[in-house]
């Protein structure tokens, strides 16, 4: 069992009482933020799973608010505002296991590639997120996401598929991608019944 710091407990406490607001039920406005990193302009995502099964993300890459902010913004927005899902009830937390995942990210940095080969070697070493875009198409995986797709051609073509982008024009336009990563400080902790 991983002990969370204090930081990280005020993290998910935080994304907590936003979600929990919506309900009547808390206010993240309560909560003490003592660690100066609350104030610093990050960027983070909040992933929700029930039952172990992904259910609502959202988050931001780049930073453009102080972190507390962007907790609490991205756990209402990923309960109640993700496309791919019905909006999280008070049903479903009462009687499902329900996790909260918070993802800090690092500063994104470009990286450059010669080749897809030289991709998929340098993901076989590194544990990180990666942006991927090519012209107005773009999308991203957090570095949890490896943990799923631990393979590096099984994960490029997810994300590529991920921002329908075909295998031909990624092998054939390589020249024309663009290729940011990222790394990220991910913590968790269930909730079960309303004692979240």
């Amino acid at each position: 069992m991983v002990i969370m710091n204090e930081f990280q407990t005020t993290c998910l406490a935080l994304a907590k009482a936003s979600i929990l607001e919506e309900f009547g039920l808390s206010d993240p406005k309560t909560i003490k933020l003592e660690d100066e990193q609350f104030s610093q302009k990050r960027a983070c995502f909040v992933t929700l799973k029930m039952n172990d099964e992904l259910r609502w993300c959202i988050g931001t890459i780049i930073p453009h608010t102080k972190l507390s902010q962007d907790i609490i913004i991205n756990a209402k927005n990923a309960a109640f505002q993700d496309p791919r899902f019905n909006p999280l009830t008070m049903y479903e937390i009462e009687n499902n296991k329900l996790t909260i995942w918070i993802t800090i990210l690092s500063p994104t940095h470009q990286k450059n590639f010669s080749n897809s080969t030289g991709l998929l070697e340098f993901l076989e070493k590194e544990h990180c997120g990666l942006i991927i875009t090519f012209w107005y198409k773009q999308a991203t995986f957090l570095p949890s996401v490896r943990e799923e797709l631990p393979d590096p051609q099984e994960f490029i073509f997810n994300l590529l598929n991920k921002a329908g982008i075909t295998e031909q024009e990624f092998e054939n336009e390589f020249s024309d991608f663009v290729f940011e990563i990222y790394y990220g400080d991910e913590f968790n902790e269930n909730r079960k019944k309303i004692h979240w």
